[in-house]
């Protein structure tokens, strides 16, 4: 499992991405975890990658996995 945190963010304080099952989990910073099924690998690199990771997760994450 990788894991990885955004101290910058807002919105977000971590997540971790199982390569395997391809489930990604995001921690919000409120504390409550949200796992998102058939994330492909790409998508985690650019969501730790990206300037603003909570945006990411808006546009890129929240309405196209489940």
């Amino acid at each position: 499992m990788q894991r990885t945190t955004f101290p910058g963010s807002t919105a977000l304080s971590g997540a971790s991405y199982e390569e395997d099952r391809q489930e990604l989990t995001v921690t919000f910073k409120s504390g409550r975890g949200y796992t998102y099924h058939q994330v492909p690998p790409d998508v985690w690199e650019q969501l730790q990658s990206a300037d603003s990771p909570g945006t990411f997760w808006r546009e890129s994450i929240k309405d196209a996995y489940s």
